[in-house]
């Protein structure tokens, strides 16, 4: 999409995104469920949308880029979905932890994902990197180079971090629910904790 200008008063820019972002089409509904300005030329937005045909819903980010000017129309905007691949990598975690799974949201709207999970995994790094939390912390999820091989023959690339104390454990992680099974876990040893990157938190344990 294009660049838009309108005038925009002290203090309502938030307000001003939050209609934007809802909406009541014949086919779907949108709403803003979340929103965060970072800085003064971006904003980020996640936003549900309802499919009225099924009732099936999911929640998608939006980026938005920002121009303020002196001029009466002072507040230029260019908004882009996950899909489209903004060059925008700096959404806060509050965001990114409203999101639908990549999985599910493909499921529902039948688009591919493949474009909105490369955004998503770039935010994820950048957020964690920037709150230093790419140390292991409690519900990070981790995901190596190559799959690991277990005794039971199951090979397993991506894991949820539990800290319990002194005790780390690994659980295999579900995308399609963000969730692990907290009655399974794998223990790895320091000779196996090379060659992956932190992509996110998990919110769900998977009972």
């Amino acid at each position: 999409m294009g660049w838009t200008s309108t005038h925009v008063n002290k203090g309502e820019a938030g307000e001003y995104m939050r209609k934007l972002f809802t909406c009541d089409g014949e086919i779907s509904s949108f709403e803003m469920v979340g929103g965060a300005f970072v800085g003064w030329g971006q904003h980020y937005a996640a936003v549900k949308r309802t499919i009225k045909a099924t009732g099936e819903s999911y929640v998608f980010a939006v980026a938005t880029l920002i121009r303020w000017t002196r001029d009466d129309y002072n507040f230029t905007y260019k908004e882009m979905d996950e899909s489209m691949g903004p060059y925008m990598y700096k959404c806060p975690v509050s965001i990114l932890k409203l999101l639908t799974p990549s999985e599910k949201m493909e499921a529902v709207s039948g688009c591919n994902v493949k474009t909105s999970k490369y955004w998503r995994v770039t935010c994820w790094e950048n957020a964690l990197a920037k709150q230093k939390a790419t140390k292991l912390v409690n519900n990070s999820i981790i995901k190596f180079d190559k799959p690991l091989s277990f005794i039971n023959n199951e090979n397993v690339d991506t894991f949820v971090v539990r800290k319990l104390g002194r005790r780390t454990r690994f659980y295999k992680y579900y995308p399609e629910t963000n969730s692990y099974n907290p009655y399974s876990f794998y223990r790895l040893g320091k000779g196996n904790l090379n060659g992956y990157k932190v992509i996110g938190l998990a919110t769900l344990t998977n009972i």
